[in-house]
């Protein structure tokens, strides 16, 4: 069965600030400002724990976990 990684990467004013890959038999990951998040962000939009990245048979999945700006993808 063929394996599909996510690729996420961090811009904060135009700036690339970092770059995770996501393997589907990993752990939830946890973005957000917190530094108690896998993957900590900067921006005035994004909230302590903001969203959870996860895979579930072979599908990935982001959830908002009650941030006040919502979460957005871009393609």
């Amino acid at each position: 069965m063929k394996r599909i990684e996510v690729e996420v990467e961090h811009f904060f004013k135009s700036k690339f600030m970092g770059r995770k890959r996501l393997k589907p038999d990993g752990d939830l990951v946890v973005i957000g400002q917190s530094r108690d998040c896998d993957f900590h962000l900067l921006g005035d939009g994004v909230s302590p724990l903001h969203a959870i990245i996860d895979n579930q048979d072979q599908t990935w999945a982001i959830s908002d976990i009650g941030s006040e700006q919502g979460t957005w993808i871009k393609r």
